[in-house]
């Protein structure tokens, strides 16, 4: 399903664990890279989405180099600064590349993520892998 987005919904315990769990199997025998994240209530770490989002393009780039889309994305990863305060204590996280300006550095989170998944999607296009970044329990995102 190259280019398209799935969402299994449905009542706790009908199968959407298992069925995600499916979907990273087959995308990893195919070739592709895969980052599985389990988003929960009580620990929402959007910090950590951009972390395996990352990890997830150093695995597509080569070791040759990577492409401008890749770079881009890593520049938007950087842009995105999440800061929250769980429990009361602020927690905070940056990457060593420069940020890039006008793209996830707004502060609204909600345009920042959009900015960074269409980057990261645009840096996967470089490259003859798939990428899945599979969210178990995407609604305490």
């Amino acid at each position: 399903m190259q280019g398209q987005s799935l969402i299994p919904v449905g009542l706790r315990g009908v199968g959407k664990t298992v069925l995600l769990n499916v979907f990273e199997a087959q995308a990893r025998e195919q070739g592709a890279v895969v980052e599985h994240l389990e988003a929960d209530q009580d620990d929402i770490r959007l910090d950590v989405l951009a972390r395996r989002l990352r990890a997830a393009l150093y695995q597509l780039a080569p070791s040759s180099g990577a492409g401008k889309a890749l770079e881009i994305a890593l520049r938007v990863i950087a842009a995105v600064r999440v800061t929250f305060a769980p429990q009361g204590t602020p927690i905070s996280f940056a990457l060593d590349v420069e940020p890039m300006k006008g793209k996830g550095d707004s502060g609204n989170l909600r345009e920042d993520f959009v900015d960074l998944f269409v980057a990261v999607g645009e840096a996967a296009r470089e490259y003859p892998r798939g990428l899945l970044l599979a969210v178990d329990e995407l609604q305490y995102l």
